[in-house]
């Protein structure tokens, strides 16, 4: 990775960094308040007597704590695994997984522009090992990918300078995986503009040995090599819109 992509890395982080910032405050709000409420109503008991009802409510604060704990571990998570994975390393990349991470670590400062995606914070959990593929796989580095991704989806708001939501779709096309993220004004009257195909997502594309399109209006195409899986099909799944997903079969060349 050059000094140039390092400084592209770092500026996206600060951007994502700063957007989820907020977002923490919220389950630490939760964690600080109802720890708050533990402590006094052990401290209220007095003597180690603790009533029935005290003790519930005690364990009620616990469980709210803990899933606060959880939520602001996940929102963190996603910063983490992107600030850390480095370009460089190539192979078999889930690209709907990848394009969801995108999303949620997108979406704090997407949500400031009054634009929505389908993400949740679910998609910055960790992958669990064994976990199943979401989407068809590309040939192609996940730092440079997710770093492509996220900057398109910054980008977003260019397109919808009043607000509105993106969606995308997600498709084996040939021996290429296609991602085509749409964006859609919250009503007809909105203005909409070109969807531009920033320079750092299309650097980051051509390295991989894909490429973007700018079809015009407010979408954007990226092309990525697909994955051969040997010995076994290559799923692809058609997501966007709302639309059901729809299993495609590959099957490989070896």
């Amino acid at each position: 990775m050059t000094s140039e992509d390092e400084l592209q890395r770092a500026a996206l982080i600060g951007r994502i960094a700063a957007g989820l910032a907020h977002d923490i405050n919220g389950p630490v709000g939760v964690i600080i308040g109802f720890a708050d409420l533990a402590r006094d109503t052990l401290r209220s008991a007095g003597a180690g007597q603790m009533s029935p009802e005290s003790a519930r409510r005690v364990l009620e604060y616990i469980d709210m704590i803990s899933d606060a704990a959880v939520r602001a571990r996940t929102l963190t998570r996603g910063v983490w695994v992107f600030a850390r994975t480095q370009s460089g390393v190539v192979g078999p990349v889930d690209v709907l997984r990848a394009v969801r991470l995108s999303a949620a670590l997108a979406t704090p400062e997407l949500r400031g522009a009054r634009i929505e995606t389908p993400a949740t914070e679910g998609d910055l959990a960790a992958v669990e090992p064994g976990a199943p593929a979401l989407g068809p796989h590309a040939h192609a580095d996940f730092a440079l990918c997710a770093q492509g991704l996220v900057s398109l989806f910054l980008a977003a708001p260019r397109a919808l300078p009043a607000g509105g939501s993106v969606s995308w779709d997600v498709r084996l096309s040939g021996g290429d995986i296609r991602i085509e993220l749409t964006g859609r004004p919250y009503d007809g009257n909105s203005k909409v503009q070109d969807w531009p195909a920033t320079e750092m997502a299309r650097a980051a594309f051509e390295k991989q040995g894909g490429r973007l399109h700018e079809p015009g209006g407010p979408s954007v195409v990226g092309v990525l090599p697909a994955a051969i899986v040997s010995g076994a099909a290559n799923e692809a799944w058609t997501v966007g819109g709302g639309e059901k997903a729809k299993p495609v079969m590959r099957r490989s060349r070896g």
